[in-house]
């Protein structure tokens, strides 16, 4: 005889095992909805049904990533402490997908710290920030991999893709600064200066230095419009050394594009290009 199909709810995940295969289950709170596949344990709900996104509200500060969640749509804001992502602990061995969806209607950029909620993460392809454009909604697409034995541990996370919805860019757009400081998720710079001006330059520690693939890339355009120099010193008393480079020079109504690359710690010019 056929099992008989039965329909429950609650304001939380499923915390039960399923009554029965084929059994639904409906968070209220959510919307979300899961089709039980088993009746062992609280693992046989699954993931919940594909295609729905989980809201969370900007008076949220702290949001821990849920792995059964396919699409989580937080909107962030700046504050006196940047919002943070939490990565939990998964204990069931698999491949997990899931998009997080950053949006910023402030004027602004916002940067999210990532931060791992357990000891077992092995964060080596993680970011230790996650940039939030401004105006616009900034996704991440984020995989989490959990072998059926720990290996240099349980849980391995990584960001494989971002994209922007609407106005976003890769670049960090400034006009006429007066310092740049290198830090944080982002990796191109784009300056643009209508005067002359003497400014420093402070390279930190980007990204995570121990990963298996150690080389941080950014770039750097610099566009000078003035009929003056621009002259970037590199700040050693706050940041790192420049290989070779203490200063990086542009001249009068010209354009320079740098990438820099960032190894263990050392900073080095990787090329230099007119534009």
């Amino acid at each position: 005889m056929a099992n008989v199909q039965h329909t429950d709810s609650g304001t939380t995940d499923p915390q039960l095992a399923p009554p029965s295969i084929g059994a639904h289950y409906i968070n209220t709170v959510t919307g979300q909805t899961w089709v039980a596949h088993g009746t062992a344990r609280v693992e046989d709900w699954g993931g919940p049904l594909p295609g729905h996104a989980l809201a969370i509200p900007d008076t949220v500060n702290e949001l821990v990533l849920n792995p059964k969640q396919p699409i989580t749509v937080w909107r962030v804001k700046p504050g006196d402490f940047n919002p943070i992502v939490v990565l939990p602990e998964i204990t069931e061995p698999g491949f997990y997908e899931m998009l997080l969806v950053l949006e910023n209607s402030s004027g602004v950029p916002v940067t999210v710290d990532v931060v791992a909620g357990f000891n077992q993460a092995n964060l080596e392809r993680m970011d230790p920030s996650l940039g939030v454009a401004v105006s616009s909604a900034t996704t991440y697409k984020i995989h989490c991999w959990v072998p059926l034995v720990a290996v240099g541990g349980s849980n391995f996370w990584s960001v494989v893709q971002r994209s922007y919805m609407a106005f976003g860019s890769d670049y960090v757009k400034l006009s006429n600064p007066s310092s740049l400081r290198i830090s944080g998720s982002a990796r191109k710079w784009a300056l643009e200066f209508t005067s002359p001006r003497q400014l420093d330059l402070i390279l930190t520690a980007i990204g995570n230095s121990m990963r298996m693939d150690p080389i941080e890339d950014i770039e750097l355009l610099i566009l000078n419009y003035s009929g003056g120099l621009i002259t970037m010193t590199v700040d050693t008393d706050v940041g790192y050394p420049l290989k070779d480079v203490d200063q990086i020079v542009v001249q009068p109504n010209s354009g320079k594009r740098y990438t820099l690359t960032l190894c263990r710690d050392r900073w080095s010019v990787a090329k230099v290009q007119d534009v």
